[in-house]
């Protein structure tokens, strides 16, 4: 049986449609070329057909499709980019305020922002000394993304060098153009009886300690920071895990990019962001899945913006909030539990008069822990700080 390439017939209006769009040839049109061509040179005597295939043509007719800086025919990034590469809405942010209080403990965040580093093989000779870094071996290209804890990337800026760090792309970043403009979603939130009104991040110790950015404690000194230092590390791990799902899903990412255009590599991971988080909403792991736009609001300039967001008091004033948070959250006890306590330390007292009062605090809470399972079932590592918690309220001092 003779095999030959189908391709849908001329007659059909939507194939006419898809292949006319915009102007030139295209991808499908090329296709459309080759095997009209072979089907003129086809013989009565041949058995088969055979297609002339120019893979370099081809390529290069795909880019201009798809990839093209300037008026491309088939524009995927217009098509689903406002879905899937797009910024958080207002929609959006109740769900993620809603999921990473519940995951995380931590009321009011957005979410994690890093960067990460491509290799660029077919980097210029002229160009080495603004694309490599002396704790990288190769040139590369830097990606500045944000990501939630379903690894759903929500900003992305590719592009800049990779002899920058990590507050040079932040100060070419885009990230917070939208607040600048003032069609930002107003999402304000309360922690610990203070009203914020701008969405904020976790961020690595090289960030600058902006009002929308939270670090962690470099030197924590008492129970309530070291808690927060793991908490934050926990939640900052998110967009690490965003940038490995994604080099491990893309392999094109992982090698070294052989294109000599930089522009073609950023489209290309932009390509490769915009699947993944397509995977992700199919998967049923999106943690808002529903793209619904907010409206329509008039461009209102504010040069006073990026003032109110760099402020430093603003920074530590919304840190010390979030870490008491955290602490109350974790020092939560059932009411059950509470009575068990009480109950437990009354009756070692005495049965153990002359015993140091904080022994006999850690007794009670292990006993407590042992006969009530909802006390049981707190996060790991709270023990000792219940401890110190349930010492300071009962203002107890070790004899």
């Amino acid at each position: 049986m003779d095999r030959e390439l189908i391709i849908p017939p001329d007659s059909s209006d939507e194939f006419d449609l898809f292949i006319s769009h915009g102007s030139g040839s295209s991808s499908l049109q090329f296709l459309t070329d080759i095997v009209a061509q072979a089907k003129q040179e086809d013989t009565a005597t041949s058995k088969k057909r055979y297609v002339a295939r120019d893979h370099e043509q081809a390529q290069e007719t795909l880019i201009k499709d798809y990839f093209v800086e300037e008026n491309p025919k088939y524009d995927e990034v217009q098509l689903y980019g406002k879905e899937f590469l797009r910024r958080p809405t207002s929609h959006d942010v109740a769900f993620l305020y809603n999921a990473h209080e519940e995951k995380h403990g931590i009321p009011g965040i957005l979410g994690s922002i890093d960067c990460t580093h491509f290799v660029w093989r077919m980097c210029s000779t002229r160009l080495h000394g603004q694309y490599i870094r002396s704790d990288h071996q190769y040139t590369t290209i830097m990606l500045e993304a944000m990501a939630s804890n379903d690894l759903w990337f929500w900003h992305v800026f590719c592009g800049p060098p990779g002899s920058n760090n990590d507050i040079n792309v932040l100060q070419k970043s885009p990230i917070f153009t939208n607040e600048q403009l003032g069609t930002a979603p107003k999402c304000s939130f309360h922690v610990n009886g203070r009203e914020y009104k701008h969405v904020y991040y976790h961020t690595e110790g090289i960030y600058p300690t902006w009002s929308t950015f939270v670090k962690s404690f470099a030197y924590p000194t008492n129970p309530k920071e070291r808690k927060f230092k793991k908490v934050q590390g926990s939640a900052r791990k998110d967009v690490e895990r965003a940038f490995g799902g994604l080099k491990a899903k893309w392999g094109i990412l992982r090698r070294p990019a052989r294109s000599h255009k930089q522009e073609k590599i950023r489209n290309v991971v932009y390509a490769c962001m915009l699947l993944h988080n397509m995977i992700i909403k199919d998967d049923r792991k999106a943690i808002s899945p529903v793209y619904i736009r907010d409206p329509l609001t008039d461009t209102v300039i504010d040069n006073n913006v990026l003032s109110q967001l760099h402020e430093a008091s603003s920074y530590f004033r919304l840190r010390f909030d979030v870490t008491i948070a955290v602490f109350q959250d974790l020092v939560r006890i059932p009411p059950v539990a509470v009575s068990q306590f009480y109950r437990t330390f009354s009756l070692s007292l005495s049965v153990l008069p002359g015993a140091p009062i904080s022994i006999l605090l850690r007794l009670s809470v292990r006993y407590t822990a042992l006969v009530s399972p909802p006390f049981f079932r707190l996060r790991r590592g709270v023990t000792f700080d219940l401890v110190e918690h349930i010492a300071s309220m009962m203002h107890l001092d070790e004899e």
